[in-house]
């Protein structure tokens, strides 16, 4: 399993959230992965990402499990997470 954050690094909810999903991902076992407005855009087309932060929870075999975006806490992250599944 995998959470994968569509965000930038200038956009302040981004910067707040990652480290919350970086903590999560390392209490769950999950691998993180992060794609920037600047660097990834055919990324951001590829799964149809619009707005910012965007996690996106992928099973093992990179199927998409759902998604949520804007800014989280930890609580909401891991009922995400329990909602597609994923834990």
């Amino acid at each position: 399993m995998k959470i994968a954050l569509f965000g930038n690094e200038r956009n302040a909810a981004c910067g707040m959230v990652r480290p919350l999903l970086v903590s999560t991902c390392d209490q769950y076992g999950m691998d993180f992965e992060e794609f920037s407005t600047d660097k990834d855009s055919k990324v951001f087309e590829k799964y149809a990402v619009s707005g910012i932060p965007v996690m996106i929870v992928f099973d093992d075999s990179d199927n998409e499990l759902g998604r949520f975006m804007g800014l989280q806490t930890s609580t909401s992250i891991v009922n995400y997470l329990r909602k597609f599944g994923a834990i």
